[in-house]
């Protein structure tokens, strides 16, 4: 099976948005609460939030085959040497294929394109996407608690890895 993974156009968003619907109630079912998931996904994936994120520099990569679009991944440029890795997912039916590494090595090369030489990224601390990206040589650099509004917070670990 064939994976293509292309810069996304502001019409392709709508794919993000809709792909995101399917990903995140089985990722985060058993570590947040329904109520947050909704609001999350409201907040971070309606297609005006998308839009806007696009607009304020994000770069989006969707990962397709022959079915359609199978994961997707965004980061952006938070100082002249760090790109954050904003997402990454990957449908569940479509995972363990090596769909999430070329959509971090697609990436880390935009980021490095930006003479970037750190990749920071915000995973939840009870997420097993943790093991993930360890063994992609991110390490972890602190916990946060970051509150996101209507009384829920991000329990976060923030990881990073230098580029090479």
């Amino acid at each position: 099976m064939t994976i293509r993974i292309n810069p996304v156009s502001l019409e392709e968003l709508a794919v993000i948005s809709e792909l995101s619907q399917q990903i995140w109630p089985v990722a985060y079912g058993a570590i947040l609460s329904g109520e947050q998931i909704d609001y999350m996904l409201d907040q971070m994936y309606s297609l005006s939030s998308l839009t806007k994120q696009v607009q304020s520099g994000h770069y989006f990569l969707l990962a397709s085959n022959e079915s359609g679009a199978v994961g997707y991944a965004s980061g952006s440029i938070e100082s002249k040497q760090i790109i954050k890795l904003q997402k990454l997912y990957v449908h569940q039916n479509s995972q363990r294929r090596g769909i999430g590494c070329s959509l971090l090595k697609e990436m880390i090369s935009y980021g490095l394109s930006k003479a970037c030489s750190v990749m920071e990224l915000n995973v939840n601390r009870y997420n097993q996407a943790i093991l993930f990206y360890q063994v992609q040589g991110f390490k972890i650099k602190e916990a946060v608690d970051i509150s996101i509004g209507n009384g829920f917070f991000m329990n976060d670990y923030i990881m990073s890895k230098t580029l090479t």
